[in-house]
């Protein structure tokens, strides 16, 4: 799949590029939301470790390890969901980026000689239902969806994101 590979790098990285900027908006927008969030906590963890002082050193130690875990969990369910949301958000850019391409015939044109050099010349070849081709020769079947580039170029990010 080499060739499909170099002749879409441009357009990949154009939905790369878009699609991290997106995502690197939306993190910084859930890393605010989630310190906002911590902060709480922490105000709410002094309020109890207060009050748990004045009932006895062995309830607010239970008290504030479960106030803490609780407020964790919270922080991580924040920051997930905003992982999804940014996710979510950069597949729709992604999508929305590939339907420029929609109806361009140099565009199909490339994408059956790919079809071509990689499943060989008898092949079936039918339109895919958001713009591109779908291929098929033998029992293979090459995707060249304008939606199936889009899903590859997000989960391509979303994997570089969980790098560490």
């Amino acid at each position: 799949m080499q060739p499909l590979t170099e002749a879409l790098t441009p357009v990949r990285s154009a939905l790369l590029a878009a699609a991290e900027q997106d995502a690197t908006a939306e993190l910084a927008r859930a890393d605010a939301h989630a310190a906002r969030i911590l902060a709480d906590a922490r105000r709410q963890a002094a309020q109890i470790v207060a009050e748990a002082q004045s009932r006895g050193a062995a309830d607010a130690t239970t008290a504030l390890a479960a106030e803490r875990a609780r407020q964790r969990r919270a922080a991580r369910a924040v920051v997930l969901a905003a992982g999804k949301q940014a996710y979510d958000r950069m597949r729709a850019c992604a999508r929305e980026a590939v339907t420029g391409f929609v109806g361009d015939p140099q565009v199909r044109q490339r994408l059956e000689q790919m079809a071509r050099a990689e499943l060989g010349p008898s092949l079936e070849i039918r339109d895919a239902p958001d713009g591109g081709i779908i291929a098929r020769a033998g029992g293979r079947r090459l995707d060249l969806s304008l939606a199936g580039f889009a899903e590859r170029a997000a989960e391509q990010s979303a994997a570089r994101w969980n790098q560490p």
